[in-house]
């Protein structure tokens, strides 16, 4: 019995793929649309595109490239949608690398004259795997509790940040 033609079927896969693309039993799941001169070589494992969702106060959604350089810090862009609503709630579909901890907060640093803001914006992710160490961010990888401690103090260190100076913006290097 056939279950509707082969474009519906395609067009269902990749509505599948797209929706929830990472998660099997709580383990990550990279998968791809491949054809036949695809080669296992040229596949990058060690990054994954996620969705993520994050808010802006009004006076930072009306400087449109503060919404990019927060989805930048978070890994490369392939879509930026918002504002969503009046809450300044933005999505990103962002491709991040696995090798490093998770981009899950960061600091807006608004600076203005002489005065100096700092906002801590939180990055939630959709669909991410729980098997993510929630308090290193890593993805999948087993480690101590020492491991673990170390990789959030340097997290902590280099906590991602985002410079706003008045009409103008800057990013850090970090």
């Amino acid at each position: 019995m056939k279950h509707g033609s082969k474009s519906e079927r395609v067009y269902q896969t990749r509505a599948t793929i797209y929706s929830i693309p990472n998660k099997v039993h709580g383990k990550l799941l990279s998968m791809g649309l491949w054809n036949s001169t695809s080669k296992l070589e040229e596949i990058d494992f060690d990054a994954q595109d996620f969705w993520i969702n994050f808010k802006l106060r009004s006076g930072l959604m009306e400087k449109e490239y503060v919404a990019k350089m927060v989805a930048e810090k978070v890994g490369k862009i392939l879509t930026l949608i918002g504002p969503l609503n009046s809450q300044g709630e933005y999505n990103a579909h962002v491709v991040v690398d696995l090798k490093k901890a998770l981009v899950h907060q960061m600091k807006v640093i608004i600076i203005e004259g002489d005065d100096k803001e700092t906002i801590k914006l939180n990055i939630f992710f959709m669909g991410i795997p729980h098997g993510t160490c929630r308090s290193c961010w890593h993805v999948h990888e087993i480690h101590s509790e020492e491991i673990c401690r170390v990789r959030h103090v340097e997290y902590l260190k280099n906590h991602p940040k985002v410079f706003v100076y008045g009409n103008e913006s800057k990013d850090d290097v970090k």
